[in-house]
């Protein structure tokens, strides 16, 4: 039993929804600010992951650049080299004494030089020589004929290319002289 009049009973009603309101909402944005605050912290970390990781990216792009750089260098090295061996000239003149007397020696029957590789480490040079032989003694005939060739130092080649008797696949490493190591003076 109310004894307010309808009017004042209006009043309080809508004052209690106006109240009740007003606690909902200032509930929410607290529960809101409270929620945002306890955010930054975890904004804070991710931000500075992301930092960290871009530097990190930054870093591995700067090296990428390097090598490639190293890269560009060591392969115009290279294309420098190949044109001097197709020209027939190296810095010290020597590829042209070298295929010279590979072009002398290759000249053994039953002998095929199918590949060539030229080294070079600091002052020493060397060559490594693949192919096929037909018999044990036309690749002992080449590796005499190596030998006797004054522009290299020593020729190596492993037992195990004396193995099969025909169609001898082989490798032999000769390690070069200097141009003044034993070159004959006629030459020089």
């Amino acid at each position: 039993m109310n004894l307010l009049p309808l009017t004042e009973q209006a009043k309080v009603k809508m004052e209690y929804h106006a109240r009740l309101f007003s606690v909902i909402f200032f509930s929410a944005a607290l529960i809101s600010l409270v929620g945002i605050v306890s955010l930054v912290p975890a904004y804070v970390s991710l931000f500075s992951h992301k930092n960290a990781r871009e530097a990190e990216i930054a870093a591995l792009e700067r090296s990428l650049a390097m090598q490639d750089n190293s890269s560009a260098v060591e392969f115009a090295a290279a294309k420098k080299e190949i044109a001097a061996l197709a020209a027939g000239k190296s810095e010290d003149g020597a590829t042209d004494d070298i295929l010279l007397a590979l072009r002398k020696k290759n000249g053994i029957d039953g002998l095929r030089v199918t590949s060539i590789i030229y080294e070079r480490r600091g002052d020493e040079e060397g060559i490594s020589l693949g192919g096929e032989a037909e018999t044990r003694t036309s690749l002992r005939a080449f590796q005499k004929a190596l030998e006797g060739e004054y522009r290299f130092g020593s020729v190596g080649i492993p037992v195990s290319n004396f193995v099969k008797e025909r169609n001898i696949p082989f490798t032999i490493t000769i390690a070069l002289r200097g141009r003044e190591q034993g070159a004959p003076a006629a030459s020089q």
